[in-house]
């Protein structure tokens, strides 16, 4: 009996979490999107990105 009620207790449980996690508020974007794709040429792969706020520029290297 007591094995039940524990089970019983942890379902509800479960379901609680699960609503509270869906009654959240989703977070809003970050208002970043994708506008080029370019490919990066050479062999092996880039080790370090910079970004430029100020300029808008994005340095591979």
């Amino acid at each position: 009996m007591a094995k039940h009620r524990a089970v019983m207790f942890l379902g509800m449980f479960v379901v609680a979490v699960l609503a509270l996690a869906a009654a959240l508020p989703r977070p809003e974007g970050s208002g970043y999107h994708l506008m080029k794709k370019y490919q990066v040429g050479g062999e092996g792969f880039w080790d370090y990105l910079k970004m430029d706020s100020e300029a808008r520029r994005l340095y591979i290297s």
